[in-house]
């Protein structure tokens, strides 16, 4: 449905008035962004060949974005209902596939770059639709029981036939390679290209945001969501040049497309509407009397698809409402034009100090002149018609307290911007065992950093949260299977396209909830150090509480925690039914039939279980031969099992078990105790089965 002319007219003003509202803050933006590029002094103060300009900026920006995101987080999808487990698990593993196929860190980091010149930035999540629109979803009739019937037939004697992925190829009209149709895409958006809202200060709370495009003409024209007649109509707006890199506003020969022989490349500019207030998305060209494009919100997510990032947030007051924050090379641009400033004046006086020679050039050869100039140590000048000698001139010394103010700007500049703990965060200091060592030095050096890591570490759970309600909406069930290359039932993904809008709203909200680990985006070494503490603190409560942890979860989570998922695959699990067996297997035993010891059971589990029929046995009389040689095998085999290693030195004379390093090196190996309840049933006695 097309707008009539007053909402028309209406865009038009709000578009205009967010322009406006941004155009306050490019000077601001240009001068930072000036400082980083180091052009600053060059278009302010002009050129100068001594010039010695402090590069501070520059290595701020590139030390604070491996700083706060140094690696992708793991990404924890944590179900509101028990019935929705395996659901949750699957979407757990959809994420860390998205999260290394979409480039995420490249963009997030993209991100926190644009944020210290402009004190905002954006990344978008979205599904990329044919023509703009999400394609309408048919129930899915659900296999009645005959075809379910055959297809479990089918399965058996063909085996299981996986749907072939369709080549998937970039979408007309996009020049971004990640953008392809039906998939997911994460986009960064600079702070120069997405218009707020005037009259709101929270972007959450705005009503509407509009994204920015400048296309080439060629890519205009095979946008799908554009009709023909629009197409024809709209002209290029911008001018770039080339050469200077120059934008002129309009179009002098207005032509569609540029010729080899034109030095300027024309664009076409966009303004994308996301108008949450009336769910509806909007184009319009620069220039242009009409809309391009109208459609109804394409997603049951009912937030904006562009996350921002700030942490400078600028409180509003009664003279200025802008929702615009202040960035983090403002506050500092005076102590950086001073220490420049400083710095230049420190190589002209080291200059100016050296030996000045006046030198008669009518008696002294041009290259003997030459000669003397390539010696820095002095400075020549020549004067003909002179003295005919070579004269010494004595220089004007500046006082040395002049330059002392340099340590004063150093002090300002770390004060304000907390970079010298920038450079120490993430790095783990010698002589760290404790917990208690390690959080008393993270409070020291993470001062400035811990809510800037919080904040991006937040920023990173809001596309996740994005990731997760357009994933689950636009996702079949086939697709999944074939991004997880294994059988989806419908309990591990339900599908909800072809749900009312509002329940699948509901659904969204309500069901699932995501968390990332505090941390989880520092360096390498904070892990390290994270990972180290856990273990050691693992091995002592478990030497100290042996039987207070349940083995399957705590193996679980600390192979979560050092990061080594692949490792679960292959760990002996399911501790109940293990028990179950070993009871089955007394059973038989004490009824005088041999039973066989696999190399692949939890033999801590069958020991325990054995020894205590052995006792109860025992004491009715019954004879127990075969369950003491079943136990003994076990023993036998968890001892080939268990790791040998020599303790060194200083281990044998610790006088805390607790807190031997062998222990904390090998963990906690129970096997004494276990060989002891083995004994304690009748197993190596005299009588026994042990050889003696």
């Amino acid at each position: 449905m097309a707008l009539d002319e007053e909402q028309r007219s209406l865009w038009k003003t709000r578009i205009s008035q967010a322009l406006a509202m941004q155009a306050e803050q490019h000077k601001r933006w240009r001068d930072s962004l000036d400082f980083i590029k180091l052009q600053w002094f060059d278009k302010h103060q002009g050129s100068d060949e001594e010039r010695i300009e402090v590069h501070w900026a520059w290595s701020y920006k590139n030390t604070i974005i491996p700083t706060l995101y140094a690696r992708d987080p793991q990404m924890f999808v944590k179900p509101r209902t028990s019935n929705r487990t395996p659901f949750a698990n699957t979407m757990e593993e959809v994420l860390e596939y998205e999260k290394d196929e979409r480039k995420l860190k490249e963009s997030v980091q993209m991100a926190i770059g644009d944020v210290v010149p402009h004190g905002l930035s954006w990344i978008e999540v979205g599904i990329h639709f044919k023509d703009g629109i999400p394609p309408k979803q048919e129930p899915v009739e659900e296999p009645g029981f005959l075809e379910r019937g055959q297809n479990f037939i089918n399965q058996l004697t063909q085996g299981e036939q996986k749907p072939e992925k369709e080549e998937t190829v970039p979408v007309e009209g996009q020049l971004f390679s990640e953008v392809r149709e039906g998939e997911l895409f994460i986009r960064w958006w600079s702070a120069w290209k997405v218009l707020l809202a005037p009259g709101y200060h929270l972007i959450r709370q705005m009503p509407y945001l509009i994204t920015i495009e400048d296309v080439e003409p060629e890519e205009f024209l095979t946008d799908s969501r554009f009709s023909d007649k629009d197409k024809e109509m709209v002209e290029p707006t911008r001018q770039l040049t080339i050469g200077g890199g120059s934008i002129r506003h309009g179009h002098e020969n207005n032509k569609r497309r540029g010729n080899s022989t034109d030095p300027a490349l024309t664009m076409i500019r966009l303004f994308n509407v996301w108008d949450r207030r009336n769910q509806e998305i909007l184009v319009f060209a620069e220039n242009f009397h009409k809309e391009l494009f109208h459609a109804d919100w394409p997603y049951a997510f009912d937030e904006f698809p562009m996350v921002p990032l700030l942490w400078n947030d600028t409180p509003p007051s009664d003279e200025d409402q802008s929702p615009y924050p202040i960035d983090d090379i403002t506050p500092v641009k005076p102590q950086l034009i001073e220490k420049s400033m400083l710095r230049t004046s420190m190589v002209k006086a080291r200059r100016r100090n050296a030996p000045m020679i006046i030198v008669d050039t009518d008696f002294v050869p041009e290259q003997d002149i030459q000669k003397l100039q390539t010696n820095e140590e002095a400075v020549i000048i020549g004067i003909p018609g002179g003295s005919k000698y070579i004269q010494p001139v004595n220089p004007v010394t500046i006082p040395g307290d002049v330059f002392k103010v340099d340590g004063t700007i150093d002090n300002d500049l770390n004060i304000v911007s907390g970079f010298s703990q920038l450079l120490l965060a993430g790095q783990a200091p010698p002589g760290i065992d404790t917990a208690t060592e390690a959080s008393l030095v993270a409070g020291g050096t993470n001062l400035r950093t811990g809510r800037k890591t919080d904040i991006v570490e937040e920023f990173v759970k809001e596309i996740g949260r994005r990731k997760i309600a357009m994933v689950w909406e636009f996702y079949p069930r086939d697709k999944i299977a074939d991004i997880l290359n294994k059988t989806i039932s419908e309990e591990m993904w339900p599908e909800i396209h072809n749900l009312p809008i509002e329940e699948r709203r509901r659904l969204i909200r309500s069901e699932l909830s995501i968390r990332i680990d505090a941390g989880a985006t520092q360096p390498e070494q904070v892990r390290l150090v994270e990972n180290n503490m856990w273990i050691k603190a693992v091995n002592m409560l478990k030497a100290a509480f042996p039987d207070r942890f349940i083995d399957d979860k705590l193996i679980e989570q600390t192979l979560k925690k050092l990061g080594m998922k692949e490792l679960e695959y292959v760990v002996k699990s399911f501790d109940e039914e293990e028990k179950r067996v070993a009871q089955q297997e007394n059973e038989r035993l004490l009824k005088g039939m041999p039973q066989s010891v696999s190399p692949n059971v939890l033999h801590s589990i069958h020991i325990p279980i054995h020894g205590q029929a052995g006792e109860q046995a025992a004491a009715q009389g019954i004879d127990t031969t075969e369950l003491d040689k079943h136990t003994l095998l076990h023993a036998q085999a968890m001892q080939r099992n268990a790791p040998k290693s020599s303790p060194q030195q200083g281990d044998l004379t610790s006088p805390a078990q607790a807190a031997v390093p062998e222990i904390q090196r090998t963990g906690t190996e129970r096997l004494p105790d276990i060989l002891g309840q083995a004994e304690s049933a009748g197993v190596g006695l005299e009588g026994g089965v042990f050889p003696q």
